[in-house]
């Protein structure tokens, strides 16, 4: 396949685009539904009042963005490890019931296994899916209140 640069300029710019407007949209969405049930606003007043913060707050938002995100992945990479380290028992038992030539000793291993897993990973989510909407809950809260500066907007701006 042969390819221009500017081709995969064009293609790359234009996953660029859709990621960020699909996240804008995301945010408008959590910030509308927040209004709409905090603040008890009907649908076309919550959409518009949570469009509008997003737009206020643009600079925060995206810094609450990086900042959930790199947080998501490190919980997410040391929950992974803790499920993946608490398989060593069951495969060790595995290993065993192989060697000792125990079919049944097998299935209730791996089935035990599987179930914990399942089990664990689901609670890992829930968790994790709270710990989002309590930090999104908290940053409204925050740019609702009052306009919030930025970290990279104080960074920017001339000292008083």
């Amino acid at each position: 396949f042969h390819f221009c640069i500017q081709t995969v300029l064009v293609i790359v710019f234009i996953i660029a685009l859709i990621i960020i407007l699909t996240a804008a949209l995301a945010l408008g969405i959590r910030y509308s539904l927040t209004y709409l049930i905090i603040k008890g606003a009907r649908f076309i007043e919550a959409l518009e009042a949570g469009f509008n913060l997003l737009v206020k707050n643009w600079l925060v938002s995206l810094e609450s963005g990086i900042i959930i995100f790199i947080l998501n992945f490190l919980l997410s990479s040391i929950i992974l490890m803790f499920i993946s380290a608490l398989t060593i028992p069951f495969i060790f038992l595995m290993f065993v019931f192989y060697k000792l030539a125990l079919a049944w000793g097998m299935t209730i291993t791996l089935t035990a296994g599987v179930l914990i897993l399942f089990i664990l990973v689901a609670l890992a989510g829930g968790l994790l899916a709270a710990f989002n909407d309590a930090f999104w809950m908290a940053v409204w809260l925050k740019i609702v209140k009052d306009k919030q500066t930025s970290w990279l907007g104080s960074i920017f701006q001339p000292a008083k």
